[in-house]
């Protein structure tokens, strides 16, 4: 696994950076809202829906260059982790 070392890291950064901007984008949509709780979670899941196929395609683009059983579990890891992140809690 240490020679997946940056395709990890620069994955891990990836997700963190688009979970970031997910999460500015749905504040910055019901701030000023008040919404019922159902709303909100529809919501959140089209935006954890557009997350995953954004970590499935930087995975595979990962993985089209370096492909590795090994590797690709510790992605799918990472990705199921951090969408988890995307939640209204």
């Amino acid at each position: 696994m240490h020679d997946n070392k940056n395709e990890i890291e620069d994955f891990t950064q990836f997700a963190a950076s688009r979970l970031k901007i997910h999460q500015d984008e749905l504040h910055t949509r019901y701030r000023n809202e008040s919404i019922d709780k159902e709303t909100l979670e529809q919501g959140y899941e089209e935006h954890r829906k557009i997350f995953r196929q954004e970590l499935k395609e930087k995975a595979d683009t990962i993985l089209a260059e370096k492909e590795s059983p090994r590797l690709r579990e510790v992605l799918n890891s990472i990705s199921l982790n951090t969408v988890k992140q995307l939640s209204i809690n």
